[in-house]
């Protein structure tokens, strides 16, 4: 796995996910495309852009980061994530 790919294991159904990943991008005036098996997702925080595109395999979710502020770790944005979408369960 290389360093801008996360994985999620998901813990409820692909949708759901997706829909939360969407209102997080919607949130942060990113934007959202694509479905239960693959798609893009942009978020713009203060620091500056985050850009990726992910694909369904399973119950899991890999996101490839492909534009990352330089002072933003990935560990950061994948907690940052995890945070968000458990926090609206």
């Amino acid at each position: 796995m290389g360093q801008g790919q996360l994985t999620f294991q998901l813990n409820m159904p692909v949708t759901e996910f997706l829909s939360r990943i969407q209102k997080l991008a919607e949130e942060y005036g990113g934007e959202f495309q694509g479905d239960e098996k693959s798609g893009r997702v942009s978020l713009d925080f203060i620091l500056g852009s985050i850009k990726g595109d992910y694909i369904v395999d399973g119950q899991q979710l890999h996101l490839n980061i492909t534009k990352k502020p330089f002072l933003v770790s990935y560990e950061t944005i994948k907690s940052t994530i995890k945070d968000y979408i458990t926090g609206l369960a």
